[in-house]
């Protein structure tokens, strides 16, 4: 009997992508799968066409839940899966038909989890793919200082996962967390793996959204988020070890934008200074990791704050949220 593959797809508002999210994954060649939509209180007609699947496809199961987030939302489906095995696809993403053929050809022996590349469309288009290979255990330091920080090892989507490790070591989506929750997620997956497989597909297509703002966050949010995220890998390479301190400046340099981003939205006033400086206190060891990210401007501010001119940034930050509101408002003029 063929192993049945459980696919996780949380849904918030995706009138416009989810049909043909939802059609590409029931037109699969590998037909062993159960397809679990989980529709995060939705206000669109998101619900509706998540139940006309499962009126036509007996394969497909809906949850219908008070909005929580995608975090939530996936650990919905985890806690109602009947397969094996797990893969995740996101509502706005689709997949080739040979998705999960191919990520099930390459289980076996102590492979614990399968990796395949993907393409991006949308804002940034670009391919991912790696080259066909197997780390056993012993290889994994060697797979994890090359692979750790690499966007196919911290997403979600475009692996497999066994679904007893899950289980056994109740592995969730941290829901606190806004941003990096995926990344955490499998750091604590890969400390119980025997092998990872690595596959020469791109079959996940990836909508590419180059919004900084929408992914802004609170002082607090991104202390939490990164040090949560710094922790998954400490846990990780007490098993493994391997140099991550690349994948910790990636961490630092996404949430430090958050942060600046958040900073831009806000109105014009200088109250609101010791939020700021406590954020960046409690990130203190790894603000040097900030130097030179961000773009022309932000790098100006991120040098102040590398070299604890916090008070500078401040300023320059409270500015430029002027200037931009300044400008938005000559745009809706005209």
């Amino acid at each position: 009997m063929p192993e049945v593959i459980s696919i996780v797809v949380p849904v918030y508002n995706a009138e416009r992508t989810l049909n043909e999210c939802v059609d590409s994954i029931l037109s699969q060649t590998y037909s062993h799968f159960e397809l679990l939509l989980v529709d995060d209180g939705s206000t669109d007609k998101s619900g509706v066409i998540c139940d006309a699947y499962a009126a036509k496809d007996s394969r497909v199961r809906v949850f219908h839940k008070p909005n929580g987030g995608v975090s939530s939302a996936r650990n919905l489906g985890i806690d109602n899966i009947w397969g094996g095995y797990l893969t995740f696809v996101d509502s706005d993403d689709y997949v080739d038909r040979n998705y999960l053929l191919h990520l099930i050809e390459a289980f076996g022996g102590n492979m614990d989890l399968v990796v395949g590349g993907y393409q991006s469309f949308g804002d940034s288009r670009f391919e991912w793919r790696y080259e066909s290979k197997c780390y056993e255990y012993a290889e994994l330091s060697d797979c994890f200082g090359k692979h750790i920080a690499e966007m196919p090892f911290t997403a979600p989507w475009s692996k497999l996962y066994r679904m007893y490790i899950i289980q056994e070591y109740h592995i969730r989506f941290d829901t606190r967390m806004k941003c990096a929750e995926d990344a955490c997620f499998n750091k604590e997956y890969l400390c119980h793996v025997r092998g990872i497989a690595l596959i020469p597909y791109s079959d996940y297509f990836y909508y590419s959204v180059n919004s900084s703002e929408k992914y802004g966050a609170n002082g607090e949010d991104c202390v939490y988020g990164a040090l949560q995220t710094i922790r998954k890998y400490e846990q990780l390479t007490a098993i493994h070890s391997f140099d991550y301190q690349h994948a910790i400046k990636a961490i630092i340099s996404i949430h430090g934008g958050r942060f600046y981003a958040y900073q831009l939205n806000k109105s014009f006033s200088l109250y609101g200074f010791k939020e700021f400086e406590m954020t960046y206190h409690a990130l203190f060891p790894y603000l040097p990791m900030l130097r030179d990210s961000g773009g022309r401007v932000q790098k100006i501010y991120n040098t102040f704050i590398t070299h604890d001119c916090l008070v500078l940034a401040f300023v320059l930050v409270r500015l430029l949220a002027c200037v931009k509101i300044i400008l938005n408002a000559n745009l809706r003029i005209y």
